[in-house]
């Protein structure tokens, strides 16, 4: 009977001890990556191998100065099916107010763009290379996604680059249980903080937030997405649809 309570005594101990070696070799018990670096390389692997994209979302990047603040907005959505229909457009408004819009677009080999600061249609080389043109107007959201749908065919940093990554704590966006991973880019002279919100459930990035400091400024930029993966994306959502076409 002694060894017998002995023994029930050392249970409670053994699953702990279960439960905290899981917990320092990065796994838990279901099975869930817990390092940020596994969490990234399953996010990474979501995009790169799924059948279909699709989301709207936006930026919004605020600027404090030493006169005050103030915002900027960009609405943007992505189509995608794979292995080469593509259509992304982002739009935002000018100094008096008036919507403008970028549109990336392709089909096989055929890229178009069109920009309403430059109207005409745009004929391009490659897809990599109409992105790249628009990450800056489009605060990064012209590429942070595409590059993670597309790792062999685009190029620049990616959101699995982000150096000294570590678990935030976890929070819920849009009503969603996600992973915070925090970390930071190298930019010339100064680091950039960034911050990743990515989805427990389907591995999908939700919302990214970046600070940059300048010597008389400094930036907040808050993206947030709403996506989906693997779904039927309509034909029209894929189609060019740059105005006079």
């Amino acid at each position: 009977m002694t060894l017998v309570r002995g023994l029930q005594a050392l249970v409670p101990f053994a699953a702990f001890l279960v439960a905290a070696t899981s917990s320092v070799f990065g796994q838990s018990r279901g099975g869930d990556p817990e390092s940020a670096q596994e969490i990234l390389a399953a996010m990474a692997q979501t995009y790169a191998s799924c059948k279909s994209y699709q989301d709207e979302g936006r930026v919004i990047k605020t600027f404090f100065e030493t006169d005050g603040t103030r915002t900027v907005e960009i609405k943007f959505k992505t189509a995608f099916v794979r292995p080469d229909r593509f259509r992304f457009q982002y739009t935002d408004q000018d100094q008096f107010k008036k919507e403008r819009s970028y549109i990336i677009w392709r089909k096989a080999g055929d890229v178009k763009s069109w920009w309403d600061v430059m109207p005409g249609i745009k004929t391009n080389d490659s897809l990599a290379l109409a992105l790249a043109r628009a990450t800056g107007v489009s605060s990064g959201s012209a590429h942070t996604i595409p590059v993670l749908l597309l790792p062999d065919e685009t190029m620049g940093r990616r959101l699995t680059d982000l150096l000294e990554p570590r678990r935030g704590a976890d929070e819920a966006v849009a009503g969603e249980d996600c992973y915070q991973i925090n970390g930071y880019f190298d930019a010339q002279d100064r680091r950039i903080p960034l911050s990743i919100w990515i989805s427990k459930s389907r591995r999908l990035v939700l919302k990214i937030e970046k600070t940059m400091a300048f010597p008389s400024f400094s930036t907040k930029t808050v993206t947030t997405y709403n996506p989906t993966i693997n779904g039927v994306v309509p034909e029209e959502s894929l189609m060019f649809n740059a105005p006079g076409e």
